[in-house]
């Protein structure tokens, strides 16, 4: 993250490189969106702006801008997929004690929970939602995969912070099917997140849409 002292230092320059310009606006903004307290005032930003001169690096900045939207939206999805996920497991965490209850006697279970087909129930769920979830957790190490080598290309660290933080989401989750997975009577996979590939579709899809900068100027490359 851009300390206030290299803010500081930038502005105090005759001019800014797209490069340089893009990733404080980027950064800015990173922290604003979150209800934090941004790195530049609205007069900072008019002046920052007015730092960009030629062409190229006037380019180069509006890169800056939209890679951040597409980074955004990316990050937003992934946060769905991790809540996705986590909601998945929990599920299967009822489905687990349920079925551990079936044979309470003391109790008056409803036949959906205790009746003698619960056996079939229990075995048919889990075989339906555990690939639904390893193929959530799958596109979300895509989307993980995209936002730390997009942390590397922009030096914006917070990208890889929300992906630690949906991680953490996961994990709620994932920790408590694991526990109930490794009881006695159930007959559940244990389910490693480090192990589990990201989705090959979903990072060439991430891959094509959320361009660094040094792809979007290949390209131009091309084009040209």
């Amino acid at each position: 993250m851009i300390s206030r002292e290299e803010v500081k230092k930038l502005l105090a320059k005759k001019s800014l490189t797209g490069h340089e310009a893009g990733r404080l606006w980027m950064e800015d903004s990173f922290l604003v969106v979150r209800g934090q307290k941004g790195l530049l005032t609205e007069k900072e930003h008019r002046y920052m702006r007015s730092l960009v001169r030629t062409q190229e690096d006037i380019e180069i900045y509006n890169s800056y801008l939209e890679l951040y939207k597409r980074a955004e939206m990316a990050l937003s999805n992934a946060d769905l997929l991790a809540y996705m996920a986590q909601s998945n497991f929990l599920a299967l965490v009822l489905l687990m004690k349920d079925y551990l209850d079936r044979d309470v006697s003391s109790w008056n279970l409803p036949p959906a929970f205790g009746g003698g087909n619960q056996a079939d129930i229990y075995t048919m769920t889990m075989t339906i939602r555990l690939p639904v979830i390893k193929d959530e957790i799958g596109k979300f190490m895509a989307y993980k995969i995209r936002m730390e080598d997009l942390s590397r290309e922009t030096g914006v660290t917070g990208f890889i912070q929300v992906i630690e933080g949906d991680i953490d989401i996961i994990a709620y989750g994932l920790k408590r099917y694991n526990f109930y997975a490794g009881a006695p009577g159930i007959k559940a996979e244990k389910i490693i997140l480090e192990k589990i590939r990201p989705d090959r579709q979903m990072l060439k899809f991430l891959q094509e849409t959320v361009f660094t900068i040094r792809d979007q100027e290949a390209s131009d490359g091309k084009e040209a």
